[in-house]
């Protein structure tokens, strides 16, 4: 279980991604069956786990287009078809 102060630093990290999220479900965008801090998390997730493999690699790849690439397919995810 994560202390009082840990889960405190979490939402504040989470917090823009949840106010990102939220904005996209209520204008259409984001999908709306699956919870705005289950999308956040899994964003953040994935930022951290670049981040870790990033650093694991001695920085051996541009982690920006890693990055652009993996938010290309985590958008396809998560938005609405239409």
């Amino acid at each position: 279980h994560l202390s009082g102060e840990d889960l405190e630093i979490r939402k504040r990290h989470e917090s823009p991604i949840i106010k990102f999220v939220d904005r996209g479900q209520i204008e259409g965008s984001i999908r709306n069956d699956i919870s705005n801090e289950l999308i956040a998390a899994i964003i953040k997730r994935t930022m951290q786990g670049l981040m870790n493999e990033w650093h694991s690699s001695k920085r051996d790849f541009d982690l920006l287009d890693r990055w652009k690439a993996t938010w290309q397919a985590l958008r396809k995810m998560i938005e609405v078809i239409k």
